[in-house]
């Protein structure tokens, strides 16, 4: 995958004297406004949109993470440079030690020296040989069947033929005078008998006409076949067998790491998490849109710029503020001191290895992708089955080769097997082959058995058969005879005498046969190891310190909720006063993509940037047709793009740009200066479809050439135009606008409260006057209670008096109660 590095350039100060460039927007700011003169109005304002941008994104961060639209674990994960925190978690389900032993045993197997894999695969290819690896036993015994041919066999009705002969030797001339019943009806039965084996003989000539021919088209696979049987009998004791032992022996080291490897690869937790730290190091700039600090490229670092940006005169004055920043700088303070929480060990374990993490394991993830598609098991098994088959491949220089010379003394009577051959043809061709049918043999025999014997010498007196064959048998007899006596008998009867060589043959047939899958399992076992894609230094490296590294991020993610309970604590007094809605996550990445886009126009190194892309293009370009028809249908036409697309106009409008901007004396002249971007035809590169089809290229036979490496290169310096592309036109002005309206309200004199303020201060002083309330009531009955019991404590002569005064009362309330 593409990866791009989100660091604007450095921009080249340019000499003082182009400042007369400058337009009636920088001619009319006021002299009050301090800028560096070093720099040209667009190389000031670039500068201005990166201030507001990381000032704007620390207010927005507030407001998103005091209503949960984002989370200090994003936060966390930015800062680190991880795409997707909330993949993290799935990490912890497993033990990342097993994953880092096997991104090692990658690493072990992926630099066997590949340099001398490829000279085996090559000299293994100069091994060129018939495959015989589908010739079974039985093809092979259908090549030599020559050899078990039994000529006589065709023959073994040769005796029927003689006996109708005999029987109608007397019908030359018609029906004898001598015949008599009993005679002719002998004759019939007789001939009804035999006259079907006749008929048998005549197809066995047929058939063996056909199996001549077979036969002869067997010889001649036998030919080429024996010669290449010689030639590799011959070779294999020497060259064959010496780049077959080199090469199990230079492949045998790797065969035990391969298998711990595959069995690695079956573990899915394993391939997942690989996934996981993929997508947690990926900066793809088409899938990684920071939420948390879309407006710190730098992230940390980005956050130290702003702490010293509050003393910027030009901010001072396009905040419209009197004195200084400190009220801002004061309620923003922490979220400014958020760096302190993160060490430099930590940030260096990130920051240095990013990119890197995530090669190693794109780099992993593709060779496991690879190698699947190769049944890598069954071709890893038929290379071990190939080593216990070069014992018996070792062994063949022992074979006896004498069956070659006997095959050398069968082909000199290989001429009378094409007489034979001819001999049949013509007496198939003859008059008195066709001439025989068997079916009006057959129409005339038809109820034969149940005819008197008068009936069938009446029969065989009129019938004319009896006659015509007669002399048609006899012609018939004297070609077979002659086909007995052609000299392809002795040919058939050398060739049986092979059989006692077939065996002998066998074995080295057997060896050959062996040979050819042999070869092709210690190939393809080669290709699987070349799959592996080399780790480099840098890359072994970056696997060491992967474990500490997401240890390190663990313990991040694992605090960043009370990270983000402390800071929202920390900034509840400030709240009312940062909570808006003004600047809002579309202002703060319109300004970013703006701020970066500019960066890029002002690169002076733009120029040669895009010749290089469009050089490295064409390039590329005649790179891909060197694809085959499968792989080019696979990549597709995602890179159209990258060949089609003009930059011709793109030098003028950027130089028009640069005519009309100024750093802006103020916030709507600082936006109006962004909107002559609007203005610039942005080239329309498919950056989201170029790196997809980028990462597929990767996987083709042309995925590792220094066309696809140089592309790739080129396109990550033009990143600049993704984030032109991503603006939107005439937007910048309102947005600003709601900013501006942000500061008004924020800079307020003190004796001007702000409505959220005052329902503070009513509730604040009600409970006061709460408290107040309920201290003085508490202070009242204290009071009363203390006032009632000194009211209800005498002494103890009082008490006494009391006695006598209660005693006088009672006897005068007796005289009082007596009746009158």
């Amino acid at each position: 995958m593409l990866i791009f590095n989100y660091e604007h350039p450095r921009l080249t100060k340019e000499p003082a004297n182009k400042h007369q460039q400058r337009d009636t927007i920088v001619s009319n700011q006021p002299t009050s406004v301090k800028s560096d003169d070093s720099l040209e109005p667009a190389e000031a304002l670039e500068k201005n949109a990166a201030t507001l941008t990381r000032l704007f994104n620390v207010i927005l961060f507030y407001n998103e993470l005091d209503s949960g639209s984002v989370s200090m674990k994003q936060f966390v994960a930015e800062v680190m440079g991880f795409q997707d925190a909330s993949r993290f978690g799935i990490h912890n389900e497993y033990n990342f030690r097993d994953t880092v032993k096997f991104m090692n045993l990658t690493d072990l197997i992926s630099n066997q020296p590949p340099e001398s894999f490829a000279k085996l695969l090559v000299n293994m290819r100069q091994l060129k040989m018939q495959n015989w690896s589908s010739l079974t036993k039985a093809k092979m015994d259908e090549i030599f069947k020559f050899s078990n041919y039994q000529f006589e066999e065709k023959f073994s009705y040769r005796k029927d033929l003689d006996s109708i002969i005999d029987l109608l030797k007397d019908f030359q001339y018609g029906p004898p005078s001598s015949l008599t019943e009993t005679k002719a009806a002998q004759i019939f039965d007789q001939v009804s008998k035999k006259i079907e084996n006749v008929d048998s003989l005549l197809i066995e000539m047929k058939n063996l006409y056909e199996d001549i021919i077979a036969f002869e088209e067997s010889f001649n696979r036998s030919i080429s076949f024996i010669l290449k049987l010689n030639e590799f009998q011959t070779a294999a004791g020497g060259t064959y067998l010496s780049i077959l032992t080199n090469t199990f022996e230079s492949f045998n080291s790797s065969v035990e790491l391969f298998n711990s490897w595959m069995n690695s690869v079956d573990n899915k937790k394993i391939r997942h998490q690989l996934e996981v730290i993929k997508d947690l190091f990926s900066t793809n700039i088409t899938s990684f849109h920071k939420q948390a600090l879309i407006g710190f490229p730098n992230a940390l670092n980005g956050l130290g710029l702003l702490w010293g940006e509050f003393e910027n005169d030009w901010l001072k004055i396009v905040l419209n503020v009197d004195g200084t920043l400190d009220s801002l700088k004061k309620v923003l303070m922490p979220l400014l001191k958020l760096s302190k929480n993160f060490n430099s060990k930590e940030r260096a374990c990130i920051t240095v290895d990013r990119q890197v993490h995530f090669n190693v394991a794109d780099k992993i993830l593709r060779t496991i992708d690879r190698i699947d598609l190769r049944k890598p098991i069954s071709e890893s098994n038929l290379f071990l089955k190939a080593k216990s088959d070069l014992i018996k491949f070792q062994a063949i220089s022992g074979f006896d080769d004498s069956f070659v010379q006997e095959w050398n003394n069968v082909l000199e009577y290989s001429s009378d097997l094409t007489d034979c051959k001819y001999s049949i043809d013509q007496f198939l061709k003859s008059p008195d082959y066709s001439k025989f049918q068997i079916e009006e043999w057959r129409t005339f025999f038809q109820n034969g058995r149940n005819l008197s014997e008068h009936e069938k010498y009446d029969k065989v007196r009129k019938s004319g058969l009896f006659k015509d064959y007669s002399i048609l048998t006899k012609s018939l007899s004297d070609k077979i005879n002659k086909l007995e006596r052609e000299k392809g008998r002795e040919f058939f009867s050398k060739a049986a005498g092979l059989n006692s060589k077939l065996i002998e043959m066998n074995k080295v047939f057997e060896a050959a046969q062996a040979f050819e899958p042999m070869k092709i399992a210690v190939e393809k076992y080669g290709q699987i190891l070349q799959l592996f894609s080399p780790i480099s230094q840098l890359e072994r490296k970056s696997i060491k310190s992967l474990e500490n590294c997401m240890l390190y991020a663990k313990t991040k993610f694992i605090k960043s909720q009370k990270m983000e309970d402390d800071l929202k604590w920390e900034m509840k007094n400030y709240s009312h006063q940062l909570r808006t809605n003004l600047i809002s996550r579309d202002l703060t990445e319109q300004l970013a993509y703006s701020q970066r886009a500019l960066a890029f126009y002002l690169n002076p190194d733009m120029p040669g940037i895009i010749e290089m892309f469009e050089s490295n293009g064409k390039a590329l370009g005649e790179k891909m047709k060197s694809l085959s028809s499968d792989e080019k249908k696979i990549v597709g036409s995602g890179l159209d793009s990258i060949f089609n697309t003009s930059f011709s106009t793109l030098e003028t409008d950027i130089k028009s740009m640069k005519s009309r901007i100024g750093p802006g004396r103020d916030l709507s002249s600082f936006a109006q200066s962004l909107n002559a971007l609007d203005d610039i035809t942005v080239p329309p590169l498919n950056f989201a479809q170029i790196i997809t089809t980028l990462n597929i290229l990767r996987s083709t036979s042309i995925g590792r050439s220094k066309e696809v490496v140089a592309i790739e290169k080129s396109l990550n310096q033009l990143v600049g135009l993704h984030f032109a592309s991503l603006r939107k036109k005439s937007k910048m002005s309102s947005l600003i606008d709601n900013a501006e309206q942000f500061f008004k309200d924020f800079f307020k004199t003190p004796s001007t409260v702000p409505e959220s303020s005052s329902s503070i201060y009513i509730w604040m002083a009600f409970s006061i006057f709460t408290v107040i309330l309920i201290g003085l009531i508490a202070t009242c009955a204290a009071t009363f209670m203390k006032s009632k019991r000194k009211i209800n404590y005498k002494s103890p002569q009082d008490k006494g008096s009391k006695t006598k005064n209660s005693k006088a009362n009672d006897s005068k309330g007796i005289k009082s109660k007596s009746p009158r």
